[in-house]
Formats: C-alpha cells, sequence, structure tokens
C-alpha cells in the first residue's frame, strides 16, 4: 500500500492529458495520485485514462478574484483532509491557487513547473499584479521548475524567487 501521496493540479483537465499524461500513472507506481483540476467530462477520462483518483475543483484562467477565493479556500480544505507530502503544479492560475493553499495547509514539498508566463505579456496595472501574484506563488513553493533556458533566465533576471528555489527541467 502506498501512503506517500502526491497531487498534481492544473487549471483544466485538457493541461493533465497534454502536459503530464502518462507521468501521472508512471508516478502512481510510487504515490498514492491524485490529480486536481476544473471539473468536467475531461477530468473523469483522465482518471480513467491514468487509473487514478481525481478531484474537481473550479478554476478560471482569468483574473476573478470572488471565484479564485472560492477555488483557494476549496484547496485548501482539500489538501488538509488529504495531508499530501507533495504539491506539483502547472499552468498559472493552478501555481497560484495550488502553491498558496499547499503552503497554508502545510504541505512538505511544493514543487510548481513553470511553462509560461502570462505577466510577460502585459503591462501597466495588470502587470504589476500579475508580478506581485508570480511572486506570491514562487514564496510559497519550496522548488520552482521553469521548462526552459529563457524561462529560467526570465525568472533569474527580474528576481521573482532565490536561485536555490530555482531549477531547469532537463536541458530546456
Amino acid at each position: 500500500m502506498k501512503h506517500k501521496k502526491l497531487i498534481r493540479i492544473t487549471t483544466v483537465p485538457l493541461s493533465l492529458q497534454k502536459l503530464i499524461g502518462g507521468q501521472i500513472s508512471f508516478m502512481s507506481d510510487y504515490y498514492e495520485v491524485v490529480a486536481v483540476s476544473s471539473e468536467g467530462k475531461l477530468l473523469e477520462e483522465v482518471a480513467l485514462n491514468e487509473g487514478i483518483r481525481v478531484k474537481g475543483i473550479n478554476m478560471t484562467r482569468r483574473i476573478t478574484p470572488f471565484k479564485d477565493l472560492i477555488a483557494l479556500f476549496r484547496m485548501v480544505r482539500f489538501l488538509k483532509k488529504e495531508k499530501p507530502l507533495i504539491v506539483h503544479t502547472h499552468t498559472p492560475k493552478a501555481g497560484t491557487i495550488g502553491m498558496i493553499a499547499a503552503y497554508i495547509a502545510c504541505v512538505p514539498i511544493r514543487l510548481h513547473t513553470v511553462g509560461g508566463l502570462p505577466l510577460i505579456e502585459t503591462s501597466g496595472l495588470k502587470r504589476k499584479v500579475l508580478d506581485l501574484v508570480e511572486k506570491a506563488t514562487y514564496a510559497c513553493s519550496t522548488m520552482i521548475y521553469p521548462n526552459s533556458s529563457g524561462l529560467y533566465n526570465y525568472i533569474k533576471e527580474n528576481r521573482l524567487v532565490p536561485l536555490n528555489k530555482l531549477k531547469v527541467i532537463g536541458g530546456g
């Protein structure tokens, strides 16, 4: 029986399928894996295809403060109940909600993979808000994994996280 629990979180179930499909079932040989994403038929398909348990917590891809707070509250409650060893997030909104919730729930290992930074394409007040949100996400993480050298360099140059918490995945 697997005692260590790993929770993988994405904003939408399609990301579970396309970004980490196959990884989940592989990791279930070593951990009890639970995938969290927005509710829907596709999330149930992930459960069947990967042979794991899933939890639907609706998250939007846009800036929606009220809905985001609801998602954060639900995520904290879920993580406190599950008591995972590791939470690993992907996608910007899931990263923010998942890392803050995992920090509040005292999850020991909190990993976030950076596949893109929407803040790069914005300016003004929205850019300042997204910078702050990104810094909060990284502050709540124990490790940040950009998936390219370009993202690594951007995060490093903008001092979004201490370098000891930053490591490029593979060769980038």
